[in-house]
């Protein structure tokens, strides 16, 4: 029977929500459910799907999981205006409740989408994210990140180190987290904006925390800069402190449609620059330090400039250059050569950097 709306919940009877946004990822996403399904707790768990109206069969292969994988006689169903619902217990994992939304319009970057699953953050004590095209590779990273978190009421979030798939060279590589994220940079939370390595597909956090952390500051989260994640942490690490976990949890995956292997330059240079923004306005909101202050204002600076050659109309509304380029600049910056330029640098050095992996297969990338 289908019922109309949305699910009641019951708040504390899932101790873990874990959400997965995916779109068009046909692909990948068995592997993410999998990754998922795969986590022994002592605890229940909701592994909260969000399928944002797929085109290429994904919802399909989702179906096609449940029907195989779920108690589809004892599952929930639910209909409305916006989505489609099915709710489902794991057939070999108990503690695991799959739920997922299949959208009836492509929500990306609407606010509403938010209320989606502000009902299950709502009923939960943590969160976790796992993207449909990345995935855990081992069966006791939530409950390794839950118990630590549940001993240590100071600490607001954990996260641990992962592995990288390049796709395209069909390499596998380790982050650089369990060599840079040592020392004053576990200490001092203003390293999450420059240095500190940390990645939301092996995050766990307090939902309490997280949602003070998005309240606290709206225009952060209002959609402007284009990253969400480094500004969001950095927001959860004024609340508690952060402990990084070295062992290998999950799978990041660099496809052609990451934004890390984005082939426009234009997008990416604007990409950059929001980067850089968000930065400058945190460093100056909270006034960390005039030696951070500087070194994010030059970083703006540069990528401003950088943008610039793609879009000379572009304006920032919060800032403009804190220093003029010189005449040497601004004249290449009208003629276009600066955007040939960051062009060809930008295809050569996508390059340089796939050639390097292929020849040497270096054990720690970015």
């Amino acid at each position: 029977m289908i019922s109309s709306g949305f699910p009641k919940l019951q708040k504390d009877y899932y101790k873990v929500y874990v959400r997965s946004n995916t779109y068009n990822q046909a692909s990948y996403i068995e592997d993410c459910l999998n990754g998922v399904a795969l986590q022994k707790t002592d605890f229940p768990f909701v592994h909260h799907v969000i399928d944002d109206c797929s085109t290429d069969g994904e919802q399909e292969v989702i179906k096609t999981y449940l029907n195989n994988n779920c108690d589809m006689e004892n599952a929930e169903y639910y209909d409305n205006d916006i989505c489609s619902i099915i709710i489902a217990k794991n057939k070999s994992n108990p503690n695991c409740t799959l739920v997922v939304y299949f959208l009836k319009r492509n929500m990306y970057r609407n606010p509403e989408k938010r209320n989606l699953y502000k009902a299950w953050q709502d009923v939960c004590t943590y969160e976790a994210i796992c993207e449909g095209d990345d995935y855990w590779i081992v069966k006791d990273k939530l409950q390794k990140q839950i118990s630590f978190l549940d001993a240590h009421q100071d600490y607001a979030m954990c996260h641990t180190s992962y592995n990288t798939y390049h796709e395209k060279d069909k390499i596998i590589s380790q982050s650089r987290d369990v060599l840079d994220n040592v020392g004053e940079k576990c200490k001092d939370n203003r390293y999450i904006l420059k240095g500190y390595r940390l990645l939301t597909l092996t995050v766990v956090v307090r939902t309490e925390v997280l949602k003070q952390a998005k309240q606290k500051d709206p225009f952060l989260f209002s959609g402007y800069f284009l990253m969400g994640d480094t500004n969001l942490w950095y927001e959860v690490s004024t609340f508690g402190k952060i402990f990084f976990m070295p062992d290998v949890t999950a799978m990041y995956r660099k496809n052609e449609g990451s934004v890390s292997r984005c082939a426009d330059p234009a997008k990416m240079y604007k990409f950059r620059l929001s980067s850089a923004e968000m930065r400058l306005y945190i460093s100056k909101r909270d006034n960390i330090g005039d030696d951070w202050i500087k070194y994010f204002q030059s970083l703006f600076d540069k990528t401003l400039y950088d943008y610039r050659c793609f879009d000379p109309t572009y304006q920032s509304k919060l800032y403009d250059y804190h220093i003029q380029p010189n005449f040497l600049k601004s004249l290449l910056l009208k003629i276009g050569i600066m955007k040939l330029y960051l062009s060809v640098k930008f295809v050569v050095n996508r390059k340089i950097a796939t050639l390097y992996r292929r020849l040497f297969k270096p054990q720690y990338t970015f």
